[in-house]
């Protein structure tokens, strides 16, 4: 495959994943927390509760529309470097 097949590839791929992401959204995050609430007021006792809540969030989540936007601006991000690499080596040949 030719480097400016390849770019083209890495420019169309990296366009429809950021699109994907977009379309996805962004993750829903749980309507609760896990934690303490401490109440420091003078007189009245520390009070911890723990707030389970649904933690269905994964870092590598395809729910996730960030994790499709990265992956796209990375291939991206690879195709402009690519076209850069094709116009320096036009500009070189030219020169010689």
């Amino acid at each position: 495959m030719r480097l400016v097949h390849l770019a083209f590839l890495l420019a169309i791929v990296g366009v429809a994943l950021v699109l994907m992401g977009v379309g996805v959204g962004l993750p829903t995050m749980p309507d609760h927390i896990e934690g303490a609430y401490f109440t420091r007021a003078s007189g009245t006792p520390a009070y911890s509760g723990v707030f389970s809540g649904e933690l269905s969030v994964a870092l590598f989540d395809v729910d996730d529309g960030n994790l499709w936007i990265g992956a796209g601006l990375v291939c991206c991000v690879q195709a402009l470097a690519a076209f850069t690499l094709l116009a320096v080596r036009a500009r070189r040949t030219e020169a010689a």
